[in-house]
């Protein structure tokens, strides 16, 4: 239970349910809620009677084994949450479907209305509320990773790396992601739907497209690496560490945006703002300072031209994260 309360959007609870001691928890803890309610009306007495017919022996080795998997496990689940997205994404699917099932066990009336109703409600929460800010966002910010690896390699090493097919494989895989999720909220839209779900809906699809925006322009980035190889040129040693910096600042900013899509949190615009003003100085920094290394190093003009597309890639990234946040806050 520690383990799944790590996870976004895993409960707890879920593995309570699998386990089949969902309601033995639920009757601890509301006997426990009643004796402190007790005792906040100073029955003291009362609330020790109460306190005695806890069940101690199921809650203290429940209470202690969650702190523990809190603790121990907070650091390697979410390392394995970016290294291996979809083994974790299908592990913790496993539990909530084999919960579904002990869920439907317990139903005294099951008719196909009901069933049909399950179905169609789940598959809508999944994508409105589920898909956009997990499955996506990992990606992202894998792609994001693996780049930074690349971007501080060698020429002779990145025709070598593996990793570049990685990420040119993970953007098209974004972008058919991206359309199936446009098109089944497209066909949504176009019945009879609340006011609500179809705003949610529109905001899922416009953050979809942004996303997946960001992603082309990472594979932009690489295929900007891999032109300056083709024609034998390379970074220069101040314009590589100038470039590592900015790719840490938007990979900081992108992930602090899908972080904020993840908890479906709508205070991160005034943030988002700020840090993509410093995102952008310190693009234009970076332009300044090769234009004055122009004058000084003997950089080809082609040379000067990728730098300056790898640097705007970078900017359009904070601009369409920007547009994830406005489109979260319900901002355009």
């Amino acid at each position: 239970m520690g383990a799944a309360d790590i996870v976004p959007g895993v409960s707890g609870g879920t593995i309570a349910l699998v386990l089949g001691i969902y309601q033995h928890l639920i009757d601890s803890i509301r006997d426990g809620a009643r004796a402190l309610g007790t005792l906040a009306k100073g029955d003291v007495r009362g609330f020790v009677e109460r306190l005695k017919a806890l069940d101690f022996l199921f809650l203290i080795p429940l209470g202690t084994g969650i702190a523990v998997a809190l603790v121990s496990l907070a650091s390697v689940i979410e390392k394995q949450l970016t290294e291996n997205p979809e083994n974790m994404a299908g592990l913790f699917f496993g539990l909530v479907a084999a919960s579904v099932f002990v869920a439907f066990g317990l139903l005294t009336d099951r008719t196909l209305q009901l069933l049909a109703i399950a179905v169609s409600v789940a598959v809508a929460v999944f994508f409105l509320l589920g898909f956009v800010p997990g499955y996506v966002v990992s990606y992202i910010l894998k792609m994001l990773g693996m780049l930074r690896h690349l971007l501080a390699q060698e020429p002779h090493e990145l025709s070598e790396d593996k990793l570049r097919q990685k990420i040119f494989h993970r953007e098209e895989i974004l972008d058919n992601v991206q359309k199936e999720i446009t098109q089944f909220l497209s066909s949504l839209l176009s019945g009879s739907v609340p006011h609500d779900a179809a705003e949610e809906a529109r905001r899922q699809v416009r953050m979809a497209d942004e996303f997946e925006s960001i992603s082309d322009y990472v594979s932009n980035v690489l295929k900007m690496m891999m032109k300056l190889e083709k024609n034998g040129l390379d970074l220069t040693e101040a314009g590589r560490t100038e470039l590592l910096e900015l790719h840490d600042k938007v990979h900081d900013y992108v992930k602090m945006i899908t972080e904020a899509v993840s908890a479906h949190s709508v205070d991160v615009l005034s943030h988002a703002y700020t840090q993509g003003d410093a995102v952008t100085y310190l693009m234009k920094e970076c332009r300044r300072n090769h234009l004055q290394r122009l004058t000084e190093d003997n950089l080809s003009p082609l040379n000067t031209l990728i730098y300056i597309d790898m640097l705007n890639a970078y900017r359009r990234m904070r601009d369409h994260g920007l547009n994830v946040a406005e489109a979260l806050c319900g901002e355009k």
